[in-house]
């Protein structure tokens, strides 16, 4: 019985082994049931301000009345996707709940192949797996809240700038996402400097860097032009 154990865990190991991305999404799918059953089953009434908020300031811009709001502390991004989607579900509490639970779950996958890119196996699974257990990013993962479409926006950006070899795609790729997710929220500019000076130290290629930059910075304003533009149009 004792050598039939240490052989299935034997076979186990080296499974994992062969295939690094089983226990990567076995990780993934135990935080989305997880976060799916909260949602569900304790968390059956609107208890936030943020998510609803916004929903219905939405709501109104899509029905042409955007000169009449002022968002303080977020671009109207966010409200029209939110509002655009409940257009076919009809239920404003359970579309950004699900919107919740999927984006979460999208960070704690990509987050391992970020610190892939950075580092050894080991370290990218042990470092997914704090993430996972975060408390934080668990109460995000149920909640109606604006927080978690520009996290993951953010996160998948990274994914394309940390990789060894990145190519022009994986630049405007990242460029085009963190541009996306300054449109929910504004602090996804705060994620734009670093990467910028990221890509002018690289390497000692300053010709290239700069014109990496350029590409960069020209994407993330494209991106992000129809909101300023909506914003300056509007409220100026």
């Amino acid at each position: 019985m004792i050598n039939m154990s240490i052989g299935n865990t034997t076979n186990l190991k080296l499974i994992f082994q062969q295939n690094e991305k089983i226990p990567v999404i076995l990780i993934t799918m135990i935080f989305f049931f997880c976060a799916s059953y909260v949602a569900i089953f304790h968390h059956p009434y609107f208890s936030e301000d943020d998510g609803m908020f916004y929903l219905r300031i939405g709501e109104e811009i899509l029905k042409g009345n955007y000169q009449n709001i002022k968002i303080p502390d977020a671009p109207p991004g966010g409200p029209i996707f939110y509002a655009f989607i409940d257009q076919f579900v009809n239920d404003g509490f359970l579309v950004l709940k699900s919107i919740a639970v999927i984006g979460s779950t999208g960070i704690v996958f990509v987050s391992y192949y970020i610190i892939r890119n950075c580092f050894n196996y080991k370290i990218a699974i042990i470092s997914q797996l704090l993430i996972a257990t975060n408390f934080k990013l668990f109460y995000l993962s149920y909640s109606a809240l604006n927080e978690v479409i520009p996290l993951l926006l953010i996160f998948t950006s990274l994914y394309f700038i940390t990789k060894q070899k990145f190519s022009l795609y994986d630049i405007v790729f990242s460029s085009i996402l963190l541009g996306v997710a300054f449109s929910f929220r504004y602090q996804a500019l705060l994620i734009l400097i670093p990467i910028i000076i990221y890509l002018s130290i690289r390497n000692r290629k300053i010709k290239i860097n700069f014109k990496k930059i350029i590409i960069y910075s020209t994407f993330f304003i494209l991106a992000s032009s129809p909101i300023l533009i909506l914003n300056f149009t509007t409220h100026e």
